[in-house]
């Protein structure tokens, strides 16, 4: 929830700050905040990004690296983050409810065990009055 809310809130500001700073030259890719959002999601992904977006705008603002460079590495990160801890997250699940039926089988173990002590007690007693 929050890795996802931090993901949208650094998509919202970079997809504004892309379309202040590169909306004018690059409306293709940047002339509103849905296509700016759309571009830099291509981007997060590393999507023909290089060569299809960011080398030609660096060719008109060659200090766009400052802006790219960092919104690469930090959605990339908390992207990845997000992926690490779904697969977690399904794992202690798997491994909760393995131990829920580890605990269950025990239980029904236990039952048994008990059962079988009384049977064995009556098959004594039994013995018994037989001698």
């Amino acid at each position: 929830g929050s890795v996802a809310g931090l993901l949208l809130l650094v998509f919202y500001v970079s997809g504004v700050l892309a379309t202040t700073l590169f909306g004018e030259n690059f409306p293709q890719w940047f002339g509103s905040l849905g296509e700016s959002m759309y571009s830099l999601f291509q981007i997060m992904t590393l999507e023909s990004w290089s060569m299809g977006i960011v080398r030609p705008v660096m060719e008109v603002q060659p200090n766009a690296w400052i802006f790219f460079i960092p919104f690469i590495t930090v959605t990339t990160f908390t992207v990845l983050n997000l992926f690490i801890g779904i697969v977690v997250d399904a794992m202690a699940t798997v491994k909760e409810h393995e131990q829920e039926e580890l605990h269950s089988d025990h239980l029904d173990i236990e039952t048994m065990i008990g059962e079988l002590h009384k049977e064995v007690r009556a098959l004594r007693k039994e013995l018994s009055r037989i001698d």
